[in-house]
């Protein structure tokens, strides 16, 4: 299996479009001693939201500290080429763990001193570019904890907009109880999951937890530093996956992707979680293998639960697979959500929604996915007037998508 040429997407909008990636180049040629790829681990349930006010240029520093108190840490990263073994430039490492008390910023979560709400925060986050070396490092502390998981970072690599590889980091165990004894980790106290019990950690052999362990050296007075070496193939496959994103249409769930430059592409397969780690196939969509861009919608009329998770799963025809990034969304079924009339419409329809934020936007695409128009928003107002006068005649969908909120519904143009 090969894991690559899947960039993160920001609801409907491409990481693509807003940052800059650089061309991968490799960097030298001092050769590492060892080039066993990556063990590729899931990136969990708090990857990064990016939206008006969480932007890649917000996160793109070396500091990601955001003044949260802990024991300080320097993580650095070395990114080898699993064919060559030799370092790469230009790669785009993003790094993301949870505070001292075990939350993360950008989301509200359960956790020991009870819920707390991050969603406006962006602590501990970060993304850095390779230097000649294939290095970057990151100045932080030393993350805390939370059931069930062990200690641990999560890191994505990209290359050209691509992402090549996802994976975890763990600390050694020694480390961690060091560590937690002190004063501002003592509150949560120590962490009795073990790399070895971890849900994620656990189902690897002895040599691939050895490779997504960091090596750690310094004391609890002066901070510590962690290094590692991801191994990945820097090769990049001439696919794009644009946006990926889920909204809810009445009691179903609507996901909507969109690629570029399909070449050799089979199928999509649509896999489901309930807790973002563990996840089953509830559909396929044929590949349409076309040389611009490709619009995918499809349904899922069986979500259940509180909140659920989505990947694709991208198969070649030679059957080498890899695996979007993960999106999710709260299954807020008993909401208002959003309504239109008249349907069918002939020049103006009203959208009535829940009040509108900032960052709300009303987008309208064709039924296979691709956004044709869209319409202004006053923030704070519930219904909105859209003008559809210069859409052709036939079936379109309409996206309402606010900071926290995802849906949609169908409507005729006669």
């Amino acid at each position: 299996m090969k894991r690559k040429d899947f960039i993160k997407g920001a609801g409907l909008v491409s990481i693509a479009a807003i940052l800059p990636w650089n061309k991968k180049v490799i960097a030298s040629q001092e050769v590492w001693g060892s080039c066993t790829p990556t063990p590729e681990l899931t990136d969990g349930p708090y990857p990064d939201i990016f939206t008006s006010t969480h932007t890649i240029s917000s996160i793109t520093r070396s500091d990601i500290t955001d003044s949260q108190v802990g024991i300080p840490l320097t993580v650095t990263f070395t990114v080898v080429d699993e064919t060559s073994c030799l370092p790469v430039e230009g790669v785009d490492i993003y790094v993301w763990h949870c505070n001292a008390d075990g939350y993360y910023s950008e989301y509200s979560q359960q956790g020991y001193l009870g819920t707390k709400d991050y969603t406006n925060a962006e602590f501990l986050r970060g993304i850095q570019t390779t230097d000649a070396n294939g290095q970057v490092t990151f100045q932080t502390i030393y993350p805390g904890w939370y059931t069930p998981r062990a200690t641990h970072i999560h890191v994505r690599s990209y290359i050209n907009s691509v992402l090549e590889s996802t994976t975890q980091l763990c600390f050694p165990d020694t480390d961690n109880t060091t560590v937690y004894n002190t004063s501002h980790y003592t509150g949560h106290g120590q962490n009795t999951t073990k790399n070895s019990t971890d849900m994620v950690f656990s189902p690897l052999n002895s040599s691939e937890l050895t490779l997504v362990t960091f090596s750690v050296s310094g004391n609890t007075t002066n901070g510590y530093t962690a290094t590692a070496q991801l191994t990945i193939d820097a090769s990049v496959l001439p696919l794009k996956l644009i946006s990926f994103a889920a909204a809810l249409e009445g009691k179903n769930v609507s996901l909507l992707f969109t690629t570029a430059d399909e070449t050799n592409m089979k199928s999509f397969e649509i896999e489901r979680s309930s807790d973002g780690y563990h996840f089953s196939p509830i559909g396929t969509l044929n590949a349409k293998n076309g040389s611009g861009i490709n619009n995918y919608t499809f349904t899922d009329a069986a979500a259940t639960g509180t909140k659920v998770y989505y990947r694709l799963k991208l198969i070649s025809i030679d059957g080498t697979f890899t695996y979007s990034s993960i999106t999710n969304i709260s299954l807020n079924f008993n909401t208002r959500g959003i309504s239109i009339y008249p349907n069918p419409v002939h020049d103006n329809l009203v959208l009535l929604h829940p009040k509108a934020d900032e960052a709300t936007k009303i987008h309208i695409l064709t039924i296979d996915g691709k956004i044709v128009s869209g319409a202004d928003i006053t923030v704070g107002t519930t219904a909105t007037t859209v003008n559809v006068n210069a859409l052709n005649k036939g079936a379109y969908i309409l996206l309402y998508q606010s900071t926290n909120e995802k849906y949609i519904t169908r409507f005729v143009k006669e």
